[in-house]
Order: structure tokens, then sequence, then C-alpha cells
């Protein structure tokens, strides 16, 4: 992870899939604090905690979530 890069911002997918994987960690390990908007963490914890990645999302501090600036560049 290089210091001087930007934040960067993910959507479920990342977020879900290394869940599964028991790997979420590897997002932070690779680029350091994560952003994701408010709308990637509604579709993660649509389901409440048996949904794959609502329990580690909660569990990652370094997961921030950030709204959009722009929202219709998403």
């Amino acid at each position: 992870m290089l210091d001087a890069e930007p934040p960067v911002v993910v959507n479920t997918t990342p977020v879900v899939a290394l869940s599964v994987l028991e790997h979420l960690d590897l997002l932070y390990l690779l680029f350091g604090p994560v952003l994701i908007p408010p709308a990637v963490q509604r579709e993660v914890e649509a389901g409440g905690k048996a949904r794959p990645g609502a329990t580690e999302l909660s569990a990652a501090p370094w997961i921030k979530v950030t709204p959009l600036k722009d929202p219709s560049r998403a």
C-alpha cells in the first residue's frame, strides 16, 4: 500500500465476495482505508446478519461509509 494513494471506493461485490472467502481484510492490506457509499452499506446489510458481508462490514473499522459528492456519476 502506498501512503499517498487516494482512498479506494468499492461497491457491494468485493465486500460480499471477500467476506464469503473470509478475506475481507485483503482490501485493507492492498489499499488501506476503503470508502463505501451509503447505498452499498444498505445493500450489504439488507436481510440482516445472515447475509454474507453484513457481519464483516460492521466489524471492519477501516471501511468508512461516505456519501457521494455527485451521485449521478455512480
